[in-house]
């Protein structure tokens, strides 16, 4: 491990520089067990970004998801299922929860808001089952509304008096005969900063100092507290009258003060104070400095100096992202702490440009794409853009975006009550902005809660993971016997099937305590499973004792203050003006039910619909049909063909059979055929371990008929056709013994955003298209110079639109950008 200690030698009134003094057993010890914290136990984080802000319902939400290793910002593909819950305030259990398979990172798609939703708050979360090991808090959550036509939303907030003002001492003390510098910020009813100022007075009647709100009900004075003394701040309402708040922290009698200063280019000035006496020679208090649970810097200082500064390199820091400072005492207890924002400019450059400044109604658009780093070099990664009609879609671009996400809030905010709620965070993180770095320490000095928790840290002791990492969905159950015994070491098979993967087969076995786990396995929408058992004397009498798939993560609607987008009357007319002809054109678009065309009688032979399980061929040489009574009588499929089947030759017992068609033999000896299961191609052993009972049929071909599959058919091919491989098969009547059938959700089965091209004659394009979301593409690809070209048309609407863009790179950098162009 390697670990960086530094001392600084600065000169400044009033103050004694600390010299190095390295004490490895306290330290070495904090660092330990910080490292230890975060290898022991990794994070996750995820964000989501959606097309919009709100919605209609009957609308579909789309959305992007953006899953990294919280420590680096890597892209993770670790855990390979996203879920993405839908909560309703009010309501105790999620609307809906769906499940989405991780890829290379990323998980993409889309939540069909039913028509039935009542206009309200709604929230999309989203989260990992390795994050259900953590708080609740960490889970990505995104508020959104729905909205109605017949309703505006309305609230009679007072939006300028101040409800609430929070005191916060940098570093976390006030300390009788300290200097320090405390942080304030004055909210109103929905959570909001609102301007402030008035006074701070003691005992109830000495002014002590002024203050004022310097950006979104922030701001900051000096305060030398004094043990014994009532402190209150009286604050100027916007009507003339006053109003007082009690809310300081109690003046402790002996402690530490610790004061930050980040505005020099080249480190942190952290200087400590205390007022405690009875330190010995030689005794030390140690910084450390650490940027999402990764020792960034430490040092020591005098613990007998009452005033000490040291500057951290801003070299030493990796990153971009929230850099938490600590004071720990001589004993290793932390004291104080603050959290300072570190930019390194370590994000994307990225740019949209359209081929045009303005376009007309339905005309192509080619957008250009060019991501690079600081550096100017291009970068290779995976993106994701919403267009949106403007006019329609009020979108605060100050809100949450991928880089304020992954930056700042999800390591500083707690998301509860008006204290956590970050207001405008992207504006932070706008180049533009020269006020941004100072008002970014504002808001360091004002949140409260942190990523990770010293209590867990140095207690050095962790609980066993409850939710483990999950590399695809689970199959997993206990192996009985007809008593209710457990059974060990049995032969278990499971086959999967379903519309989009069509059959999987998992082979495996039972361990000595009969228990028995498929991990990694992908399935889309309904997915129907049949599992095998089978004794090591081939007798199928045991039974299968399933484990329940993940349950959801219980809900929590996190009452926001306040949201980040307002829409006022006139917003809400633009975007339902017109809602009923922008769903009706989804629907055409998608096939929808409604008809588009005069009805046009067509006569014609009725078509029999093929069986895929038949693969290449149509008809067989030869077809045995299983009977229900017939196969009763047998334990093997092999031993119930014996005989039955004209020019097949079987011969042997148990698991030992040796098949002949047409006794096909080369140089070599005999040449056994090619086996399938619906369709699929499989070895002997697959055959012999499916009940006869399972059957519909068996096809044998011969000569010709099996020369389509190639060379392993030279012995000719048997395709097994079973009944659940049959698609009206239904599983609920399936009694088999020593089989156990079943149905379970997989990965929801993801649309594609319809984007029509209008260059092409379509009877679909004679409907109005007064789409909110003009185009969504969760998948963009940049190439290795940089670049990426999309195309799409635009709608009926003469409006202004608006490209968000936001990604990361191969790298783990992370860009978010917006554009606009004019319909006219």
């Amino acid at each position: 491990m390697k670990k960086v200690f530094f001392s600084v030698a600065l000169i400044l009134v009033g103050f004694t520089i600390s010299k190095q003094v390295i004490e490895p057993t306290v330290l070495e010890t904090i660092l330990g067990k910080i490292e230890r914290h975060t290898e022991e136990l990794p994070q996750e984080k995820v964000y989501l970004q959606t097309d919009k802000p709100y919605y209609v319902a009957g609308e579909t939400l789309w959305f992007k998801g953006y899953v990294v290793e919280a420590a680096s910002h890597q892209l993770d593909s670790i855990s390979h299922i996203l879920y993405v819950d839908v909560l309703q305030e009010g309501v105790d259990t999620p609307i809906s929860t769906e499940e989405f398979k991780i890829e290379n990172g990323g998980a993409s798609g889309h939540i069909d808001l039913p028509i039935i939703l009542n206009q309200g708050n709604y929230q999309v979360r989203a989260y990992t089952n390795w994050m259900r090991n953590y708080s609740e808090k960490l889970f990505f959550t995104k508020p959104f509304q729905i909205l109605k036509a017949s309703k505006i939303v309305s609230e009679n907030i007072d939006n300028q008096g101040i409800s609430d003002l929070a005191i916060l001492p940098e570093g976390g003390n006030l300390v009788h005969g300290v200097e320090s510098i405390v942080a304030f910020r004055a909210t109103n009813q929905q959570g909001k900063g609102v301007q402030a100022e008035g006074h701070i007075i003691a005992n109830g009647k000495d002014t002590i100092t002024p203050f004022y709100t310097q950006h979104l009900g922030m701001g900051t004075f000096v305060l030398k507290p004094e043990l014994g003394k009532t402190y209150i701040a009286v604050v100027k309402q916007t009507k003339g009258e006053t109003k007082v708040f009690s809310t300081f922290p109690t003046v402790q009698p002996k402690g530490y003060v610790m004061s930050v200063g980040n505005f020099k280019k080249d480190n942190i000035r952290v200087k400590i104070a205390h007022n405690i006496a009875g330190f010995k020679e030689g005794e030390q208090l140690y910084i450390v400095a650490q940027l999402r649970g990764r020792v960034m810097a430490s040092a020591v200082v005098d613990a007998k100096n009452p005033n000490s500064i040291v500057a951290i390199p801003k070299d030493k820091i990796t990153s971009d992202g929230v850099v938490q400072i600590t004071l720990f005492d001589n004993t290793g207890v932390p004291q104080c702490e603050r959290l300072v924002y570190i930019d390194q400019e370590k994000r994307l450059q990225m740019s949209i440009q359209t081929d045009k400044m303005g376009y007309t109604p339905r005309e192509k658009v080619t957008m250009s794409i060019s991501v690079k780093d600081a550096q100017g070099t291009p970068v290779q990664g995976n993106f994701s853009m919403a267009v949106t009609n403007k006019d329609a879609v009020t979108q605060n671009l100050n809100t949450e975006n991928l880089l304020s996400y992954m930056l700042l809030s999800s390591d500083v905010n707690n998301q509860e009550g008006v204290k956590g709620a970050i207001e405008n965070p992207a504006y932070y993180f706008d180049k533009n902005n020269r006020s941004a770095i100072q008002h970014l320490d504002l808001l360091m000095m004002t949140q409260g809660w942190r990523r990770f928790s010293w209590k867990e840290i140095l207690a050095d002791k962790y609980p066993a993971p409850a939710y483990f990492i999950e590399p695809g969905f689970a199959l997993s159950g206990t192996v009985l016997r007809p008593n209710g015994k457990i059974y060990e070491n049995a032969k278990v098979t499971i086959l999967a099937t379903n519309n989009t993967e069509g059959e999987q087969l998992f082979m495996g076995q039972s361990d000595n305590k009969g228990q028995f786990n498929f991990l990694g396995i992908d399935y889309t929408d309904s997915t129907n499973f049949m599992v095998q058992l089978e004794r090591k004397n081939n007798v199928k009498d045991l039974k299968a004792q399933m484990n329940k798939p993940v349950e959801i993560a219980r809900s929590h609607f996190i009452k926001y203050p306040y949201y980040a987008t307002d829409i006022t009357s006139k917003d809400m007319s633009g975007f339902l003006k017109n809602t009923a002809s922008m769903l009706n054109f989804d629907k055409q678009m998608r096939g929808g039910d409604s008809k588009m065309l005069d009805a046009v009688e067509i006569k014609s032979k009725k078509t029999e619909v093929r069986d895929t399980r038949k693969g290449l061929y149509s008809n067989a040489s030869n077809s045995f049909q299983v009977d229900k009574n017939l196969c009763a009588n047998y334990t093997s499929v092999f031993q119930m063909l014996l005989g039955k089947i004209p020019g097949v030759t079987i011969l042997g017992q148990g698991a030992n059979w040796s098949v002949q068609i047409r006794a096909a033999a080369n140089f070599r000896g005999a040449i056994e055929p090619l086996y399938m299961v619906d369709g699929f191609p499989v070895s002997k052993d697959n055959i012999n371990s499916i009940l006869p009972c399972e059957l519909e049929s068996v096809d044998v071909l011969k000569g010709a008929a099996a020369s389509m599959y190639g060379s392993e058919s030279a012995g000719g091919v048997i395709n097994v056709l079973t009944k659940r491989g049959n698609p009206s098969y239904d599983y609920t009547r399936d009694t088999t013994s020593g089989v156990l059938s079943f149905k379970r959700k997989g990965y929801t089965l993801v649309k594609q955003f319809y984007s029509p091209d209008y260059s092409k004659k379509d009877a679909r394009h004679e409907w109005e298209d007064f789409r909110s979301t003009l185009y969504w593409n969760p998948s963009i690809q940049t190439d290795a110079q940089g670049k990426a070209s999309i195309i799409f048309y635009n709608s009926d609407e003469k409006a202004t639109f608006r490209s968000i863009l936001e990604g990361i790179g191969m790298g783990g950098l992370m860009g978010s950008v917006s554009s606009e162009y004019i319909v006219k």
